[in-house]
Order: C-alpha cells, then structure tokens, then sequence
C-alpha cells in the first residue's frame, strides 16, 4: 500500500471509487430483492443478505473515515442511504410488518465508462474471473465443487432454516444500524 498517499488528493479517490465500486455491485444484487420480494422467503436468500450486510457493516467505519479526512464522499452517501433504506424494509419485512416503505433508490454511478484505462481493466478483470471460474469452479444438482489440481472437494454453505437465517440477517442488520450509529461523517449526512 506505499502507493496510496493519505494526503494525496487522487489516491484518496482512487480508494474511495474502490470501496464504492465494491459496494455498489453489493447494492445491485440487493436491488433485486425489492423487486422479488418472495426470494426474502427463503433461506438461501437469507443467508446472502445477512452475509452482505456483515460485509457492508464490516466497511463502513474505513468509509466513514475516508470521507472524514478527505472532504470526499463520492458515492458514499448515496450509497449508506441505500444500505440503511432497505435494512429498515427487511427488518420490517421479517418482522411482519405490513407498513413499511419501500426502500430508496438511488441511481449509483458506475465507474467512468468514458475512462479508456478503467473499460481496459474492468475487460481484464472480467475475463480472467471468467476463466478462474470455469477452470475451476463445478455445479452439479445444486451442488458445488472446487477444483484444486487432480482433487475436486465439495464447497459446504451451511444454510439453515429460515427461522434460523432470519434470526443470523435480523442480527446483522442490529449490528449494521449500531455501527451506522457511530458514524462520524457519513451519518449525519444521511440521516433520515
């Protein structure tokens, strides 16, 4: 990490764009859950999102603190009230609620699709995940493999009963609105 500069404008941005970047495709695949409501029904579904928000949960202090010594907040808060909008619609949802809101949607920018080095990375990054994953990655009735030499070994997600995984999800999103409450910078700006 000796090339990222704390003081250095562009190195604050280029780490700043990276967590964003991370966390927008997180918000993506949430995205999808608003619009098929019925997948937070079961536990698979379950089981991802909690894994998200404990993901989401574990950057938000490094985000936090990105913005508040550097001014920047990018896509940061766009992003937190995304996060934070639609963790109040699935505890609502789990709980059974029946009036809650439907989450907001931002629109998050992608990284500069006019920028020749970025499409050349983003290419590069894409073809080799795509090769990795298809030389060493197996899917047979529901069940995956991983390849690692002459060996291929059973890749085990422990997914429990949705009581369970609602139970794991409803404590991610606690610890997400404890760690949200902390914030510094990010949450007074987003505050609903």
């Amino acid at each position: 990490m000796a090339d990222v500069n704390g003081t250095d404008q562009r190195s604050i941005i280029s780490v700043l764009n990276m967590v964003t970047g991370f966390l927008g495709c997180l918000w993506q695949s949430i995205e999808l859950l608003v619009d098929h409501p019925g997948y937070m029904n079961r536990p698979k579904t379950l089981k991802t999102v909690g894994t998200y928000f404990a993901i989401i949960t574990a950057v938000m202090p490094a985000l936090d603190y990105t913005c508040r010594i550097s001014q920047l907040h990018g896509q940061a808060d766009v992003l937190v009230e995304s996060f934070e909008s639609f963790a109040i619609f699935a505890a609502g949802s789990l709980l059974g609620q029946a009036d809650i809101d439907v989450p907001i949607f931002h629109r998050i920018e992608a990284v500069d699709d006019n920028n020749k080095q970025h499409r050349e990375v983003r290419a590069f990054a894409v073809h080799e995940l795509r090769e990795t994953l298809n030389r060493n990655w197996v899917c047979q009735d529901e069940t995956y493999y991983v390849n690692r030499g002459q060996t291929r070994r059973e890749i085990v997600v422990d997914i429990g009963f949705f009581e369970e995984e609602k139970i794991c999800v409803l404590k991610e999103l606690a610890r997400f609105f404890n760690v949200l409450e902390r914030m510094s910078v990010l949450r007074k700006r987003t505050k609903m």
